[in-house]
């Protein structure tokens, strides 16, 4: 049986109000638990939560409400779930947020675990975000025209191992997996195999020359020797029924086949096993990057300075491998569909190739991120000189060509050769030798990559593109004060439910603190009106009369 109490309706008796003194109800409804508990909680999608109970049979459920709300902050603070059940229990700020009564409470570690896999499962926290957001916007009229996106790397609960103790690990797995369900075949793995991985795996990190074992007639090192103890045991159990469907066997399968590779006869580690390569078997969707192991999550920020709060519009989980050129595309349709499509976006680098300005353009939105791909020292055709026909008129150095045209958005100027032969700044060049002459190419990519090269130097750009690096306060702030750093979950579903969840409360946090400002406005503006400071003054006015006649009559 579904227990489902709309927040908005206003209860006759609240044992939570009948014990707080009217100051301390004040702090609360104040601070975040106040506002989580007037205009959050509504928005928690429990027809969604309660899709998988029944309406008419069983025992009465929590109450859906105050479960949406409780994992929401659960993720944003970094709550076990035996913090979590004691919050729910005996914490009057959460209570109060939301909306629980103290008395007779009861909560078990299995009901909340089963809540956690319905809410994770049914991707719940991101339509929390998308909602909470829309009515943030609404309520404090923020305007999101100017915003700035930038990604961050996100750490899940796990441990981050070397190359070398990743095939060791997941090696070990395996073989526990086989001693439990088939002892017999474990003792007949080779005894030297199994003493090695019976152990710490200390040896894998030892001298070279320590440990040599020959398969066939193949010398190995303690690194191919991983390799080569994971590929035997590929080929004695592929084929068995039982062991072969274990995910510790597919696991092995898949690291061998992402870290190992068969080149004349021999093992090899790879070089470049790939971003996407499976770093721990315990969280096989986390991936790998410059910044290490795990996910990252694209974040836009609204910075127009009118706002009375600065919120997140959207949020987009990845993995740790994705780039950050393919995110423009997805972050800007998440936008237009939360309706908080900026006129101005700002990015570093790493989203400003050209593709990613002109689908900006195209959605309206204009794109500011310092252009890629040119090295630095080099001398392009931004340092030429063009005409109004967007023909090379001179080079850097001020030599005209032998001839130029521009046709069918393709350009080409033609330079003699003993002009750039003898050039002190040919090695700096973009020009090429072609027969007895050099010619510099280009098309209508490269005008724009000018044109967005040159508007880098200006004032403008600069007054315009300061703004960005406040998304890095934003990450700090988010990193400092809430698991964002290292989660305490792993897995996709888990993962990206908690950056949901963190991104979510942030903005009400945000939305807390502007009502909190506002309220205490208003309080010192009430205390400073004209009137109520004279009636004040003749108050204490009179009661020193008074008290000086009462001394005057003893």
């Amino acid at each position: 049986m579904i227990n489902r109490q709309d927040p908005r309706q206003i209860q006759m008796f609240d044992r939570v109000e009948e014990i707080l003194h009217p100051k301390a109800q004040a702090r609360l409804d104040g601070d975040w638990p106040g506002v989580f508990r007037r205009a959050i909680l509504q928005l928690m999608p429990v027809d969604r939560l309660g899709e998988d109970f029944s309406c008419d049979f069983g025992r009465p459920t929590k109450e859906h409400y105050s479960i949406c709300g409780l994992i929401l902050l659960k993720d944003y603070f970094g709550w076990t779930n035996e913090d979590t059940i004691d919050k729910y229990l005996y914490d009057l700020k959460v209570q109060y947020a939301l909306k629980i009564q103290p008395d007779n409470l009861q909560f078990g570690s299995r009901t909340l675990e089963r809540y956690l896999k319905l809410f994770r499962e049914k991707e719940l926290a991101h339509k929390i975000m998308d909602e909470v957001t829309v009515m943030i916007i609404k309520e404090l009229n923020i305007e999101v025209d100017k915003q700035r996106l930038d990604s961050t790397h996100v750490f899940s609960n796990m441990a981050d191992w070397s190359r070398s103790m990743l095939l060791f690990k997941t090696t070990k797995r395996f073989l526990i997996q086989v001693k439990r369900h088939e002892s017999k075949l474990y003792e007949e793995i080779d005894q030297d195999l199994r003493e090695h991985y019976e152990s710490q795996g200390g040896w894998i990190y030892g001298d070279v020359k320590t440990r040599n074992v020959r398969y066939g007639n193949h010398t190995c090192n303690n690194h191919e020797q991983l390799g080569w103890d994971m590929l035997r045991l590929i080929e004695r159990f592929e084929k068995h029924p039982k062991l072969s469907n274990m995910n510790t066997f597919k696991d092995m399968f898949r690291v061998f086949s992402e870290q190992c590779e068969i080149d004349d006869g021999k093992i090899k580690i790879r070089k470049h096993p790939g971003g996407a390569a499976i770093v721990n078997p315990s969280d096989p969707d986390a991936s790998i990057d410059n910044k290490g192991v795990g996910y990252q999550v694209q974040v836009s920020e609204t910075y127009n300075p009118k706002n009375p709060v600065q919120i997140i519009t959207v949020a987009l989980p990845q993995t740790a491998s994705e780039s950050d050129q393919n995110a423009v595309k997805l972050m800007l349709e998440k936008m237009e569909k939360a309706g908080a499509k900026p006129e101005m976006l700002l990015a570093d680098s790493g989203y400003g190739s050209d593709e990613n300005v002109v689908t900006s353009a195209q959605k309206g939105v204009k794109l500011i991120a310092p252009a890629t791909g040119k090295d630095a020292g080099k001398v392009g055709l931004e340092e030429c000189e063009l005409d109004s026909e967007q023909r090379i008129i001179k080079c850097p150095l001020g030599r005209h060509p032998l001839s130029k045209k521009f046709d069918g958005e393709k350009g080409r100027a033609v330079f003699a050769a003993d002009v750039c032969g003898n050039c002190p700044m040919l090695k700096q060049c973009s020009s090429s030798k072609s027969g007895n002459n050099y010619v510099i190419t280009y098309d209508a990519k490269s005008l724009r990559l000018r044109e967005r090269r040159l508007h880098e130097k200006t004032e403008e750009f600069r007054e315009d593109y300061r703004m960005r690096s406040g998304e890095e306060a934003l990450f700090g702030r988010l990193k400092q004060f809430t698991p964002l750093r290292r989660l305490g979950v792993r897995g996709k579903l888990a993962v990206y439910n908690a950056i949901y969840s963190i991104t979510a409360v942030h903005n009400i946090m945000q939305m807390a603190g502007f009502c909190k400002k506002q309220r205490v406005q208003k309080r010192k503006k009430a205390g400073n009106k004209p009137e109520t400071a004279f009636f004040t003054t003749l108050f204490i006015w009179l009661c020193q009369l008074f008290t000086c006649e009462e001394q005057m009559a003893a």
